[in-house]
């Protein structure tokens, strides 16, 4: 993606969907560890137009390894620990410190992260080291590439549509549209109503 917060859109849609699972920080965070390798890139390689093969991190193998290296590092490191609690205790949002979420969040975040960018970029080697091209950009965009400005615009809005789902779920969450209270009303009128009708003297 052209920038790394395009892909806190759907990961972080998914991942509070799936929160009973993996762990959100992780999860929305290893987006940064992978493209820590188009930063490398650039500066240790600059002016090559291969920028997501550096270290080979946008792939399904190494961007697993680097998901679940990630995720141990910040379960074995109190400090981004105690990180991730204070950010999901600012958000509202119960939380509870476990390495089986936290290295399953690593992985499929990373994983997702890899294959968007497999369709947004012709360069990520997604299935390295069983194939050196991308498939999934190569499938999507046709054989002579005449498809590739409009894929990468539809990921583009794809990854905004899916922040503005997360923005909606968040606030469904947290009850910041009081749909509960609002049901709860409506629920409580219609048996008032009810009951108001049963009590009716009825004419013969």
């Amino acid at each position: 993606m052209p920038y790394t917060p395009y892909h806190f859109g759907p990961n972080g849609l998914v991942a509070l969907m799936l929160r009973r699972w993996i762990d959100v920080p992780v999860f929305l965070l290893v987006n940064a560890a992978i493209d820590a390798s188009v930063l490398g890139d650039r500066i240790f390689a600059p002016g090559d137009e291969t920028v997501h093969q550096f270290l080979h991190m946008h792939t399904l193998l190494v961007g697993g390894c680097v998901g679940a290296l990630f995720a141990a590092a910040i379960y074995y490191v109190p400090l981004l620990r105690r990180l991730c609690e204070k950010g999901m205790a600012w958000l509202d949002l119960p939380y509870r410190v476990s390495l089986s979420k936290m290295l399953l969040a690593g992985v499929l975040g990373a994983w997702i992260h890899v294959g968007i960018d497999s369709i947004h970029h012709a360069d990520v080697q997604i299935l390295w080291p069983l194939l050196g091209d991308n498939p999934v950009n190569d499938a999507l965009n046709g054989m002579f590439n005449e498809r590739s400005l409009i894929l990468r615009g539809y990921v583009v809005r794809w990854c905004l549509w899916a922040w503005l789902l997360l923005f909606v779920q968040y606030a469904l969450m947290l009850n910041a549209f009081r749909l509960k209270a609002r049901f709860t009303a409506v629920w409580r009128f219609r048996r008032l109503l009810s009951a108001m009708r049963l009590r009716q003297p009825q004419l013969n």
